[in-house]
């Protein structure tokens, strides 16, 4: 299990770098800073772990649903499939 667990780190590290870019793209100067929680960040994830993160911004006057919406789009679009 544990090997199985290092050999999905350098892709959860990829996705994590892509959902941060496409927040910071998103929130642009409300972007604040992105946090990884979860199983995940205290390395105890087990095979089919998601990956938790919260991005945290400036403004408390963000929609999140817009937020979210955004991002998913900038990750489902061609660049990145």
């Amino acid at each position: 299990m544990d090997s199985y667990c290092e050999g999905m780190r350098a892709w959860q590290q990829q996705w994590v770098s892509l959902v941060e870019t496409a927040c910071r793209s998103v929130l642009e100067a409300d972007f604040k800073e992105m946090v990884l929680v979860g199983s995940l960040a205290l390395s105890l994830e087990t095979p089919g772990s998601d990956v938790d993160i919260v991005c945290m911004t400036h403004s408390q006057q963000v929609d999140a649903v817009t937020v979210l919406r955004r991002v998913k789009d900038i990750l489902t679009s061609d660049s990145h499939a």
